[in-house]
């Protein structure tokens, strides 16, 4: 009989050290889901000034990639032709001294039904980024509505804002300030 242990336990032993238990997913380790966390914090504070609306055609924030989206499709701008509308402080009613300009579009625009265009809105620095966002936003919408009541279809624009994030003049005073107020176009086919 104590033989037979002699020749078991080793046996046993070996069996149970040889024998494989079926593997677990691999969790991932803590420091992997600190990184995961922080690179998807990251990717929200990077995307937090883009905000999509729910008409297709309106898009505010830091748009970058929608404006270099625009440029890569862009084959076309018209020759020394950069229509600029400027507005009021902490306004976006469109001013008449800015309807011939915006007339002048509606010419071109008419003249050439394969264009759209990108309406971009600007602000000044005054105001907390999230409300120049929203202003820009009224401006670009405003100039928008004007064309749209001038026959050119809302399906060749989109509007975007750019707050106060693309200033045309740097300085910190009013004459500055009044450049900054602004909607400018992009043109593509």
């Amino acid at each position: 009989m104590r033989n037979l242990w002699l020749t078991l336990v080793p046996v046993i032993l070996l069996c149970v050290g040889c024998s494989s238990t079926p593997k677990q997913a691999d969790e991932p380790s803590e420091s992997a889901k600190a990184a995961a966390a922080e690179t998807a914090e990251l990717n929200v504070q990077e995307n937090q000034d883009q905000i999509l609306l729910d008409d297709e055609s309106t898009i505010i924030g830091d748009a970058d990639d929608i404006a270099d989206d625009a440029s890569a499709k862009s084959n076309f701008i018209p020759p020394n032709y950069r229509p600029v509308v400027y507005f009021d402080y902490d306004r976006n009613n469109i001013r008449d001294d800015q309807k011939p300009d915006l007339n002048k579009l509606v010419q071109f625009l008419r003249e050439n039904s394969d264009v759209h265009l990108q309406i971009e809105g600007h602000c000044d620095e005054r105001g907390t980024d999230e409300y120049n966002l929203a202003l820009g936003e009224r401006r670009s919408m405003a100039v928008r509505l004007y064309l749209e009541t001038m026959g050119i279809s809302t399906s060749r624009m989109t509007i975007i804002s750019y707050g106060e994030a693309r200033p045309e003049d740097t300085r910190h005073n009013n004459s500055a300030w009044t450049l900054n107020r602004r909607a400018e176009f992009a043109f593509y086919r």
